[in-house]
C-alpha cells in the first residue's frame, strides 16, 4: 500500500509539473489534462465536430467549471498548501483525497458536457 501512494505521489508531481508547463496551465487556468483542458482544445473540438454553438457553450462552460471543480476539491477536503504562497507536497491522505475529487470532477463533467455535445 505504502508503495502505490509513493508512486501516486511521484506521478502527481510529474502531471502538477507538466500542467504548469502548459500555456494557461496551473491550477488558476483551464488548460491542463483535464476534460476541461480537452474540451477547449481546438483539435478536439474539430475532432468531435463541434458547432460553433457548441464551441462556445463549452468555453464558457469550461471557465464556470474551474470554480466547480475548485469546490468539489474543497468539499472533499483537498488542500493545496493552504494558500500560503507555495506548493506543499502531498501527504498520503492528501492524495487519497485528491484521487477521490478528481474522480468526482469527470464524473460531474462527463454528465454536464453530455448536454452540449452531439451522441455521435
Amino acid at each position: 500500500m505504502r508503495s502505490k501512494l509513493l508512486i501516486a505521489m511521484f506521478l502527481t508531481g510529474g502531471m502538477l509539473a507538466v500542467v504548469q508547463a502548459q500555456p494557461g496551465g496551473g491550477f488558476g487556468g483551464i488548460a491542463g489534462g483535464s476534460v476541461t483542458g480537452l474540451i477547449v482544445n481546438k483539435a478536439v473540438q474539430e475532432d468531435l465536430k463541434m458547432t460553433d454553438a457548441q464551441v462556445t457553450k463549452t468555453m464558457e462552460w469550461a471557465k464556470e467549471f474551474r470554480t466547480k471543480a475548485m469546490e468539489i476539491r474543497k468539499d472533499k477536503g483537498v488542500d493545496f498548501g493552504g494558500g500560503k504562497g507555495g506548493f506543499t507536497p502531498p501527504t498520503p491522505e492528501q492524495l487519497e483525497k485528491l484521487v477521490a475529487a478528481n474522480a468526482e470532477i469527470r464524473k460531474v463533467s462527463y454528465k454536464e458536457l453530455g448536454d452540449v455535445l452531439k451522441k455521435e
